[in-house]
């Protein structure tokens, strides 16, 4: 097709290439292309459903463009085909080209409720929302949250999982057995998870969740999910979700560098985005309650020295929690430390040692200190 391409007159701009394909590596067809037609200037984009670790490898890839997983969401494409094509703000387009206007001007109408413990969370969340011209309710815990649905009957609801006094799956299992009692319309009701893992969807959708999103996620992967129950239906729970754990484009691909250091301190992708919707006061409002939250709770990781059960419950929870939030603001080097850490807990290596909550404290200060150097260039 490239032969006969350059034959008739005409280039592509764009080539998509399936990774696994019957007869050859999708990788390695790139790589053909590269070498063959060197001049040639269509974007190549690798479409995969590769684990972490491969997909770390692909996308070093000098071939490639960029790596996409599977399931191809809508969003998520339109965001990578703006980088791809020189858009500096590929969020602020998305809701014009993608024909999301239309739906949101719906949803303005309805009643939102943002549900997260995280502080650093909540603000980026709401200003998204915000920026769109979404104002929702907040609440900081499920049971928070199921008395506010009660009182108010949301039309939406994005639900954080691990949270204190009630989770995520126990609050939306008391919110639609309020449904049933009280006969009322369904809530859509979008599950919020840092764990994108293997089985984490069902295990939503089984818990009476209608969709899905991995967080960190950008602008235009959260207006993609929001969007959904307006294009579809809003009267009855979705019995086929079809957004997908999502990728945020400054750690999809690194997800498997663990605490390498070659990961920048701060993703300036994510810097950029966090200025457009906080504006410099709110984002170093962000910044301020990030660094203090932090330096609160790797205290609490030292004072962690109880039962081994009870010590490691606790070490795992501030982690998650902190995982969460500088993947949020962009801190792409400290949130793939936690992200190591995280999964050193998981896999039973043990608590956490004084050296190595030292380690985290160094370059949680390291993190901090250039944001705030980063704020105050731009401002």
């Amino acid at each position: 097709l490239i032969d006969d391409s350059l034959a008739n007159g005409y280039l592509f701009d764009l080539i998509i290439i399936d990774h696994q394909m019957a007869s050859e590596d999708g990788a390695n067809v790139a790589v053909d292309i590269a070498s063959t037609y060197p001049d040639y200037s269509a974007a190549i984009i690798l479409h995969t459903a590769a684990q972490d670790s491969i997909y770390t490898e692909l996308s070093r890839n000098h071939a490639l463009d960029t790596v996409i997983r599977k399931p191809l969401r809508r969003g998520f494409l339109y965001q990578q085909l703006a980088i791809l094509s020189g858009q500096s703000r590929p969020e602020e387009g998305t809701l014009r080209e993608s024909g999301h206007e239309q739906t949101l001007s719906r949803l303005r109408e309805r009643k939102v409720l943002l549900v997260d413990d995280n502080t650093v969370n909540r603000m980026v969340a709401r200003a998204m929302l915000n920026k769109v011209g979404i104002t929702p309710d907040t609440a900081v815990n499920g049971l928070n949250a199921v008395n506010l649905y009660k009182q108010h009957h949301y039309d939406l609801i994005l639900m954080d999982l691990q949270m204190p006094v009630m989770n995520g799956f126990d609050a939306t299992a008391a919110i639609r057995e309020h449904e049933r009692q009280a006969a009322h319309n369904a809530s859509y009701i979008i599950a919020l998870t840092a764990n994108a893992l293997e089985g984490s969807r069902e295990r939503c959708l089984d818990a009476g969740m209608d969709n899905y999103l991995a967080k960190p996620f950008t602008m235009a992967e959260l207006l993609d999910a929001i969007s959904r129950p307006v294009l579809t239906t809003t009267t009855a729970p979705s019995q086929s979700p079809t957004t997908a754990p999502s990728q945020h484009p400054t750690t999809a691909q690194q997800e498997g560098g663990g605490r390498s250091d070659h990961h920048p301190v701060v993703s300036e992708a994510v810097f950029e985005q966090l200025q457009s919707l906080f504006g410099a006061d709110g984002h170093a409002m962000a910044l301020s309650s990030f660094c203090i939250d932090s330096s609160s709770k790797i205290m609490k990781l030292r004072e962690s020295d109880g039962s081994s059960d009870e010590a490691g419950t606790v070490q795992h929870r501030i982690i998650h929690s902190l995982k969460g939030s500088s993947g949020n603001l962009g801190m792409a080097r400290l949130h793939h430390h936690y992200l190591a850490l995280e999964r050193q807990l998981k896999e039973g290596g043990g608590l956490l040692s004084g050296a190595e909550i030292d380690e985290l404290e160094v370059l949680q200060r390291l993190s901090c200190s250039e944001y705030e150097k980063k704020l105050k260039k731009s401002a």
